[in-house]
């Protein structure tokens, strides 16, 4: 039997153009803004509604209402089914652009086996360069950094470490809206045998036990080779650990 012009719904042609249109707007809206929003540190940014759910909310919604429309679903049934695929699609996608948890540094138990002074790596330090600017001839060398190795040593007191590593855990900040600035254990990265530490020999000697935090220096670099002592010798930087860190420790 014939319906009511209200209750009737669109052909299956307009009801494809109008849930490509509607789904496709929302995922795009969704791909675009949201990790924006939510994740500005991210390399995909707005790509990921201008390449993937605003497209594939186009075809989605196209699908779905062609369907529906093929079928001769009402109205009101249309308009209900288009703005849960956009919904589910808004939801989906927004979860999917939370950031992830990022790494911050080691948690380690370690026993120091040697200490010494930075400048006893300076012919390593500098052969190792040395290999990277050869191997980046189009790079931009700060100048003089040879010649200013030993005042830049004696501008940022430390010691060279070198150490046992008992234990290790990679500590990871997360960063989603209910979370954001806890702290959660996971995967140890870079666990060496040598560390930079602030400080005298004194201050580190032989048979030292403890847990520590093993990172990499703070301060940035701008230049190249680093003018920054820790980055220059390619070493994390060793301090005393939190207790909400160390129990991080596994």
């Amino acid at each position: 039997m014939p319906r009511s012009h209200d209750a009737s719904g669109p052909g299956a042609l307009a009801a494809a153009g109008g849930g490509a249109l509607v789904v496709g707007a929302a995922g795009f809206c969704a791909g675009f803004f949201g990790p924006i929003a939510l994740n500005p540190d991210a390399n995909q940014g707005p790509l990921v509604g201008i390449f993937i759910t605003g497209p594939g909310g186009a075809i989605l919604g196209a699908v779905v209402g062609g369907v529906l429309g093929a079928l001769g679903a009402s109205r009101r049934r249309w308009i209900t089914a288009l703005t849960a695929t956009a919904t589910l699609l808004v939801v989906g996608t927004l979860f999917f652009t939370l950031p992830d948890p990022e790494f911050r540094g080691n948690v380690l138990e370690l026993s120091v086996q040697s200490c010494g002074s930075p400048l006893s790596l300076k012919e390593e330090v500098f052969d190792d360069w040395d290999k990277r600017i050869a191997a980046a001839s189009w790079a931009a060398v700060r100048p003089g950094w040879k010649e200013g190795f030993e005042a830049m040593a004696a501008a940022d007191p430390g010691v060279v470490l070198g150490v046992a590593v008992r234990r290790s855990t990679g500590v990871y900040e997360n960063r989603k809206p209910w979370n954001r600035g806890t702290f959660k254990s996971g995967k140890a990265w870079w666990v060496r045998e040598r560390y930079f530490a602030r400080g005298a020999c004194a201050d580190w000697p032989v048979g030292t036990t403890g847990v520590f935090d093993a990172a990499g220096d703070p301060r940035s670099s701008k230049t190249w080779p680093p003018d920054v002592l820790p980055n220059l010798l390619n070493l994390q930087v060793l301090t005393p650990s939190s207790p909400d860190r160390a129990a991080l420790l596994r």
